[in-house]
């Protein structure tokens, strides 16, 4: 089996994506606390009261990964999933 990471996203008290979260992971930077924030969920008014946070937030990691691919131009192949 062969895997490809195309993109990364993070979010966690503190650490607020990926850029500004290397330099923390790595050790560079010292980690600083600080409340962990939702971006806008993209669903409609009806589902967003209905979901619960830990899906909002798998939901606002997918959107930062395909912004991220979409900045390197990669695109899933949809034609090629199993």
């Amino acid at each position: 089996m062969r895997v490809f990471v195309e993109g990364v996203a993070v979010r966690a008290p503190g650490l607020g994506g990926w850029p500004e979260s290397r330099a923390v992971l790595a050790g560079i930077e010292a980690y600083r606390a600080a409340p962990a924030e939702l971006p806008a969920s993209p669903l409609p008014p009806a589902e967003r009261r209905r979901t619960a946070p830990t899906v909002k937030l798998a939901l606002a990691l997918a959107g930062r990964v395909l912004e991220h691919c979409h900045a390197l131009a990669c695109a899933v192949d949809e034609h090629r999933l199993p």
